[in-house]
């Protein structure tokens, strides 16, 4: 009975590899130009972090829905995407001082500070940045934590798939629109860390717009036309 909209559920969630894939990219690069110190790249390592571990939690949970070869792929390459995520992080905290676990705490409260800052946009494009924040932030919790329709089981694969997605929406669409955010503030769009960023956002939601409904479709594709206008009209403008 829910086979499209199981097949449709974790289509969607696969759309975040687009996004994933930009901010992979952008930490590599930050990562030969010896950058991954900044806020922006921390943020970003965080994030990819938290919706890897995020994706093992729920997949673990569900396990009963995956195939055990495809169960132990899937959990191995993000549990190690988070393992190197938390390490790089770790590492460009630890500067600050020599005690792991207080540069760690330091860091991760720095981080969760700097939030404040999405209801403070410096423009019209950090405001749309900050919207898109919070809507998505608003959805993703929803999704995860309000409970299930009455005639489906809070175990369905349905609602698994769902979750999962809603959950890695959640932190990785948020380190990402923050950043971007951030960057429109300070009137860095143009560099190439956030062209790529906003290219990745782009091209997940056109894919999205193709899988869900009207009303969804139109706000994805919104959203994608945004993120395509920053990344192709910054290219004309200087990195500051």
């Amino acid at each position: 009975m829910y086979g499209v909209e199981i097949l449709g559920a974790v289509a969607l969630s696969a759309t975040n590899v687009a996004l994933a894939a930009s901010v992979m990219y952008s930490l590599r690069k930050a990562a030969v130009a010896g950058r991954l110190g900044s806020e922006t790249y921390r943020r970003l390592n965080l994030g990819l972090f938290a919706n890897s571990l995020t994706a093992v939690v729920f997949i673990l949970r569900h396990a009963i829905f995956f195939s055990p070869g495809a169960l132990q792929v899937v959990v191995l390459a993000n549990l190690l995407t988070a393992i190197v995520c938390l390490r790089i992080w770790s590492v460009s905290v630890r500067h600050e001082n020599r005690n792991v676990a207080i540069a760690a705490l330091v860091g991760v409260r720095r981080t969760f500070a700097s939030l404040a800052g999405a209801v403070r946009p410096r423009n019209g494009t950090s405001l749309i940045y900050a919207v898109l924040f919070w809507l998505l932030a608003s959805i993703s919790g929803g999704a995860m934590f309000l409970p299930s329709p009455s005639q489906l089981s809070s175990g369905a694969p349905l609602v698994a798939a769902i979750r999962l997605w809603a959950a890695q929406q959640g932190f990785l669409h948020g380190a990402v629109l923050y950043s971007l955010k951030d960057a429109s503030d300070r009137g860095r769009l143009s560099a190439s860390t956030f062209r790529n960023l906003n290219l990745g956002l782009a091209v997940t939601f056109t894919l999205r717009s193709v899988i869900q409904g009207l009303v969804a479709m139109i706000v994805s594709l919104a959203i994608a036309v945004f993120g395509f206008y920053n990344y192709v009209f910054t290219a004309t403008r200087p990195s500051s």
